[in-house]
């Protein structure tokens, strides 16, 4: 097990009237639905459950409803275990300055101005991202590559003090760093990036 990430654009909103009646989201009957469409199509829940409660402003500026995927880019990537995956959330919130990631757990309601806010403070398993979100995450990490990749080298030669890195590890953040980009570059194009 671990963290899959899908990325998709190009996601526009279908008129309630072209959804059929009755419709449950992801039954036989979507399925079906979607099987005689050209399309795949995602329902976004804006409503209900847990991520909406906490992280209000993660799927702006979509609403509830069905989407039809119309978009030309697409991504997927593995990020790695959930521990890889946490240690490497650790090591980015290293990177920007703060001594321990739970340092960021416990700041409360957002600070839009720390860069990488919305993904460090998310889930580490499971989630949407929109595309407001995702734009301002894709800034973050074009503007902050070159700073995180220098600690992240100065991890490997022992210039911080703690935890050395290898020369597989760094090559490793690099590599999921450039993920993230890349996902987060195509989903500000009203797409979503889906943690799995």
């Amino acid at each position: 097990m671990g963290l899959d990430v899908q990325v998709v654009n190009g996601l526009t909103r279908i008129p309630d009237e072209e959804v059929p009646d009755g419709m449950e989201p992801y039954s036989e009957e979507f399925y079906e639905w979607e099987e005689n469409t050209d399309n795949y199509i995602k329902f976004i829940d804006r409503e209900n459950g847990y991520f909406e409660k906490y992280w209000t402003k993660h799927l702006d500026p979509f609403k509830t409803g069905y989407y039809r995927d119309e978009g030309d880019s697409e991504h997927s990537f593995r990020v790695g275990s959930y521990s890889y995956y946490g240690n490497w959330r650790k090591l980015l919130a290293l990177a920007i300055g703060f001594v321990h990631i739970g340092d960021i757990w416990k700041l409360g309601p957002y600070n839009e101005d720390i860069p990488f806010i919305e993904l460090l403070d998310f889930s580490d398993a499971d989630g949407n991202l929109g595309p407001t979100v995702s734009n301002k995450l894709y800034n973050d990490f074009e503007g902050m590559q070159d700073r995180v990749y220098e600690f992240i080298d100065n991890m490997m030669f022992g210039v911080i003090p703690g935890n050395k890195l290898n020369m597989t590890e760094v090559r490793d953040f690099k590599i999921v760093y450039e993920d993230w980009k890349l996902a987060f570059e195509i989903a500000r194009d009203s797409g979503m990036v889906s943690l799995q």
